[in-house]
């Protein structure tokens, strides 16, 4: 359970709640519904604060284990995260992260022939020769692209194909950590969607975080 383990590692680390949620930059209030079992699912903003706050101690696998979810086949590339401290300069880092890592993943997991709209769907729309940090356009497009690889329904998840829709759609931000693995585990991109969803994710909430590698 997510609480038992969160609170073990946190007295492991002999931190107070107070001094873990300032290194963690977790919400008090929110780690204090996680720390009494009133918060069951990891959201999205935490998991990211948690391996930029714990990079190296605590990855995806660690926080898979904690939320009691089956394991995902991730490449050993897959980059850490910590917070920026330089926002210019950060983002020109993570972007060259991500880039490498994106199109290494593409090649190393799918088919060439599935290759090139993958490289298509994360390419920017001002420039379509470059591939960057994912912007809107982007993951609406590298959603279906994936969706149409793997032949996917939106009733084959077990989120409600509803809410399964309107991800796609990006009329929804996606929030809990469950969620997100669930597409990860559907899609079988060896990170390559769940890498592009935080990133995306962290830049319209403004996590402030950067890719380490």
């Amino acid at each position: 359970m997510f609480s038992e383990e969160i609170e073990a590692f946190r007295n492991k680390k002999g931190l107070s709640v107070k001094e873990f949620c300032e290194v963690s930059r977790i919400i008090f209030s929110r780690y204090s519904k996680y720390q009494h079992g009133y918060f069951r699912f990891l959201m999205i903003a935490d998991a990211v604060r948690l391996l930029a706050a714990f990079s190296g101690e605590i990855r995806i696998s660690t926080l898979l284990k904690w939320t009691d979810q089956r394991p995902l086949s991730i490449s050993r590339d897959f980059p850490e995260f910590a917070f920026s401290c330089d926002d210019e300069a950060d983002y020109e880092r993570s972007d060259a992260v991500f880039r490498q890592f994106y199109i290494q993943t593409v090649y190393d997991v799918f088919p060439l022939e599935n290759s090139i709209d993958l490289l298509a769907a994360m390419a920017h729309p001002w420039d379509r020769s470059m591939i960057g940090l994912p912007v809107l356009y982007n993951m609406y497009s590298l959603m279906y692209t994936l969706r149409k690889i793997r032949k996917l329904r939106f009733s084959g998840f077990s989120i409600p194909a509803h809410t399964v829709q309107m991800h796609f759609q990006r009329r929804r931000l996606i929030t809990r950590f469950t969620d997100l693995c669930e597409y990860e585990r559907a899609f079988e991109s060896g990170g390559l969607y769940l890498l592009s969803e935080l990133m995306y994710l962290s830049d319209r909430r403004r996590f402030r975080i950067r890719l380490c590698g």
